[in-house]
């Protein structure tokens, strides 16, 4: 049971953010008080809020990503790499691991994804692999399954192969059927997948270019990035992109990347990239001065229903300041048009859309015909240490709006304020 009691501290202004210690919610275990933090930004109705952000109808702001975010789930990346091989009839791949290690690098540091790299597996640790990222994906998480190394097409069976680092000549053992992976994924509860392919004959993945149907021709169109981002959590997909659909793709140079990837990282580790749609990577690497063979991402089937093309966005992790920022701009109908309002005693109460980088759970308030209150519970924390934890919250907030931002207009101030909260049993 929560209890809401205690007094307000004094309060002052830095930087337009007025500011406090922040209010504490409690629950009793096992004897002891642990506390959770909740930071406030109170906005004024209509107003900017302390910082103006300016941009094209069209294009895609932090605000954005902070709401697609707040939807999403985990961001979680499978990446397999098989440099060397225990029959000589599959040469050495130098690049592959230094692929996989690029690429998860990126997807940690910019991306926030939660990142596992296999390198040179056996058959079982291909299967392994795919099944354990299928069954431990969540209903909104955003799955991406990358694979690198040596491909193989059997041309009787018109079916394509990952090779394994024990694969035979002619993958008559220890290689992995592509249709394995679409088996192995069939199942997850995962909204958006994407099968990732520099492999020869990776687009073999594909039934239709397995079969001789179409392969890389159809160059598809750009898309409304800022409409597809806001639809992004209402429609899952599966999608696979492919290096090449059949036929050979290159290692590239000693010591650098394969050009797939040399695309791929130029992409997608840009300071600043904001989303990354991969019908975009698609669209760039397939219309470039020296062109690549990439297939157009094509979707495969699941137990869910999925949109028919449907997209997989890469969206760039949004820190502290953009998130408080977003919120401190939004509108009345930006920030509380998510969902229903709850009606409470004391005005309305939705669950917040946008979730503060390290916080619990978010919500909205609106006290009367008064402001907003955007509340973030962060925690828990031991007692003792509350007062010390309020003061480095308060400062996080302070310090992303700078003095330049500041609005003399008080209800228009981002405010930070609340009460030092005990728990009741």
């Amino acid at each position: 049971m929560r209890g809401m009691s205690g007094a307000t501290d004094g309060a002052s202004c830095v930087s337009g953010v007025t500011h406090g210690t922040s209010r504490v919610s409690g629950v009793m275990r096992a004897g002891r008080v642990v506390l959770g933090w909740v930071v406030t930004l109170g906005l004024g109705v209509g107003a900017v809020g302390g910082v103006t952000r300016a941009a094209p109808p069209d294009g895609v702001v932090a605000a954005d990503r902070v709401l697609a975010l707040g939807d999403a789930g985990k961001r979680r990346a499978l990446l397999i790499g098989t440099t060397h091989y225990s029959e000589s009839a599959w040469r050495t791949l130098p690049n592959v691991a230094r692929d996989v290690a690029a690429l998860g690098a990126v997807l940690e540091r910019r991306y926030g994804y939660e990142v596992k790299v296999v390198v040179d597996p056996d058959l079982a640790g291909i299967k392994r692999a795919v099944r354990t990222i299928s069954e431990e994906a969540g209903s909104a998480d955003d799955v991406l399954v990358f694979f690198s190394g040596h491909g193989h097409f059997d041309e009787v069976d018109r079916a394509g192969y990952l090779v394994s680092r024990e694969g035979s000549a002619q993958c008559e053992s220890g290689c992995y059927p592509l249709d394995n992976v679409k088996r192995g994924l069939y199942g997850t509860a995962a909204r958006h997948v994407l099968v990732m392919l520099d492999v020869c004959h990776g687009g073999t993945f594909d039934l239709q270019v397995a079969l001789g149907g179409h392969d890389a021709a159809d160059k598809g169109e750009t898309v409304a990035l800022r409409r597809v981002l806001k639809e992004y959590a209402r429609a899952a997909s599966r999608l696979m992109f492919a290096s090449v659909g059949r036929g050979v793709t290159s290692d590239g140079r000693a010591g650098t990347n394969s050009p797939f990837m040399t695309s791929l990282l130029g992409m997608l580790d840009v300071p600043g990239a904001g989303v990354v749609d991969i019908d975009s990577v698609y669209l760039a690497m397939s219309t470039a001065r020296d062109p690549l063979p990439v297939l157009r991402p094509v979707p495969f089937e699941s137990n869910i229903a999925h949109h028919g093309q449907g997209h997989f966005l890469f969206i760039e992790r949004v820190d502290f300041c953009e998130t408080a920022s977003a919120i401190v701009g939004a509108s009345l109908d930006a920030v509380s048009g998510a969902s229903a309002a709850v009606e409470r005693p004391y005005g309305r109460s939705w669950p917040g859309p946008w979730i503060l980088p390290g916080a619990r759970e978010c919500r909205v308030r609106q006290w009367g015909e008064g402001g907003l209150q955007y509340g973030c519970a962060f925690g828990p924390v031991r007692q003792a240490e509350a007062p010390v934890r309020a003061a480095e919250l308060v400062a996080q907030v302070a310090r992303c709006f700078p003095a330049e931002a500041r609005m003399e207009d008080a209800a228009a101030r981002a405010v930070v304020r609340g009460r030092a909260v005990r728990a009741q049993s």
